[in-house]
């Protein structure tokens, strides 16, 4: 487009009273391009180079820079694409404006994006002459070549409305001293008017608005007269009941005197903002609601791990205020050994994305520490990035010593059924360790003893609760002396209840000393298989295999050993089993439930 085409176009554009520029950013030169309208709003001499990128950036107000980068950023990478941000600048002479910028993303026909463009407005000295007669606002769904194909006259009207469309505005304009306003339709439909007045009455626009508001807006409309700008936000009662949120912006126009006499401005509908403000007030009043009930000490970070929120459970646990653990404050109140583990943790999870957890003492108000129980999980958005962190840290001061008291405890329980069972042996030689027909029963007596008690040292390891499987059986044969090469172990790792551990432990010791005396342990050639499986309803199924030892001969009498596995398993655990003598070896199946017994209900 000619030079001197753009030149014109700016003038009829500040007739219009609003500023409006157009600028292209070419993203495969990277070449920025303005319009003399949109040099005249950033402050730059008619024809003067224009920025790049970087110092266009430069000129953003500092408090407003993060959210315009991040808004271009996101319609480049194509999550949106169309951005309406409004936004300070700060022209080379130090003098503010407030802009509102409207860009569309541009694709060539391999989908890829070609430039960046649209249109910034000026509402800084926003202002509308009443002379000047614009044409009611039509949909444009292509506006770019609709545009092009304007005469100046038209164009600048056109290009009026795109900026007017794409930020949802519209204009008005009132006479402060006969009180009569000039409104765009829109408004005048909002409203419930049929049709667009030539002057409406600032009484009849004061009949829509909510009685609770109306004070704000006469203050606003006393303000424009002493010569200060409005901003007002109101709520419109609709003709059909409903209620809407405007938002006015206007800008007092002296008359010759320098007296205000008009006002101009335009209108937003924020509605569908003041709904998602409420809908945010509610999320965070119930968020509060939530954490300051928890008893646990509720804490959030943001992605970068800095601490921005604790409830007030930090306040009575550690008797300081919040403020002193945001950032990373929280660090100088957690025990200093603990600080290494705790760094290494939270690290990790920062650059992973993984759950946080980990046991440490924090400093208590009296000044002692309390081991506390830490826990961090990450906030995505859709795209799988993480908005923030949210965790909290549980009190298990109390747990943690009933926990030491109570491996305290096992520890004597378990030195003292040691000395039991010692000084049962004991006694059990003295009675019958003389005569020579009892010896044979004493050393199998003092072989089941053994078993007994290395079952119950490794169920006091596990403080009671579980036992292995696997241990169980390879300490069990290990235990009766038998060859390391000559038995192998297949099956899942499983956790016993103590009342089936102790039990499948007598039982393999004894099928391990049979194996030793006179079954395939006793042969240099002969070998075990011990295979176990778990089957419907938790119930576990072991199966113990002989082969390649001493003929079998399947005995006339169950003996000592078969019945006690057979009552023990039964009684104690709720099991089956099954022994068969076969010529090749013995074979025996053995099944017990492993879930745990219920609790017994009082009456």
């Amino acid at each position: 487009m000619a030079q001197g085409t753009v030149e014109a176009r700016h003038g009829a554009l500040d007739e219009a009273a609003l500023g409006i520029g157009r600028w292209r950013w070419d993203l495969r030169s990277q070449e920025l391009t303005w319009s003399e309208e949109e040099r005249a709003i950033f402050g730059l001499a008619p024809g003067a180079p224009v920025p790049g990128f970087a110092a266009f950036s430069a000129m953003i107000h500092p408090d407003d820079r993060a959210r315009v980068v991040a808004a271009v950023s996101e319609t480049l990478a194509q999550r949106r694409l169309r951005h309406s941000i409004g936004f300070r600048i700060l022209r080379p002479d130090g003098t503010m404006r407030q802009i509102l910028s409207h860009g569309r993303l541009v694709t060539g026909s391999d989908g890829k994006p070609v430039s960046l463009e649209g249109v910034d407005l000026d509402l800084t000295d926003t202002h509308a002459d009443p002379a000047v007669e614009r044409p009611q606002r039509a949909p444009c769904p292509d506006r770019g070549p609709q545009i092009a194909a304007l005469r100046p006259g038209e164009e600048q009207d056109a290009l009026l409305r795109v900026a007017l469309e794409a930020g949802r505005m519209t204009v008005w304009q009132l006479d402060l001293q006969k009180r009569l306003g000039q409104v765009d339709g829109d408004v005048a439909r909002l409203i419930g008017l049929s049709h667009v007045p030539p002057e409406l009455p600032v009484a009849v626009f004061e009949n829509h608005v909510d009685p609770e508001d109306l004070p704000l807006l006469r203050a606003a409309e006393a303000a424009a007269l002493r010569g200060e700008p409005m901003q007002v936000e109101l709520r419109l009662v609709l003709e059909t009941g409903g209620r809407r949120w405007l938002r006015l912006m206007g800008e007092p126009r002296p008359d010759a005197m320098g007296r205000p006499q008009r006002l101009v401005g335009v209108a937003y509908d924020i509605s569908a903002r003041k709904q998602a403000e409420e809908k945010l007030r509610e999320s965070e009043a119930m968020f509060r609601s939530l954490t300051e009930a928890m008893p646990q000490l509720v804490w959030s970070a943001l992605p970068d791990g800095s601490c921005d929120f604790f409830n007030r459970r930090w306040t009575e646990c550690t008797g300081t205020g919040t403020e002193r653990a945001l950032g990373d404050g929280w660090r100088a109140f957690y025990h200093p050994d603990d600080q290494p583990a705790i760094d290494r943790l939270w690290l990790q999870a920062l650059r992973t994305g993984e759950h946080y957890e980990i046991e440490y003492r924090l400093r208590h108000r009296d000044g002692s520490y309390r081991w506390m129980l830490g826990r961090g999980a990450p906030v995505r958005d859709e795209a799988g990035g993480i908005l923030r962190w949210m965790g909290t840290c549980t009190d298990i001061h109390d747990l943690k010593l009933a926990h030491q008291r109570q491996q305290i405890l096992l520890g004597e329980m378990e030195h003292r059924v040691k000395n039991i069972l010692a000084l049962v042996q004991a006694v059990a030689r003295q009675t019958f360790g003389r005569i020579p027909e009892a010896s044979a029963a004493l050393g199998a007596y003092g072989g089941r003893l053994q078993s007994l008690a290395g079952a119950y040292s490794h169920l006091n390891h596990e403080s009671w609760e579980r036992a292995s499987l696997r241990h169980i059986v390879a300490t069990s044969i290990g235990g009766c002396g038998a060859r390391a090469e000559a038995w192998s172990l297949d099956g899942p790792e499983v956790m016993l209840p103590p009342r089936s551990a102790v039990p499948l432990s007598m039982a393999i010791h004894e099928l391990c000393t049979n194996a030793v005396k006179y079954g395939a342990l006793s042969a240099p050639e002969g070998r075990v298989t011990i295979r176990w499986r778990l089957g419907p309803q938790d119930r576990l199924t072991l199966v113990w295999a002989e082969a390649d030892g001493p003929h079998v001969v399947p005995p006339s009498r169950a003996g000592f050993g078969m019945r006690m596995i057979e009552t023990v398993l039964a009684v104690e655990a709720g099991g089956t089993v099954r022994l068969d003598f076969r010529p090749e070896g013995v074979r025996c199946e053995i099944e017990v439930p492993i879930r745990p017994e219920a609790e017994p209900r009082g009456e």
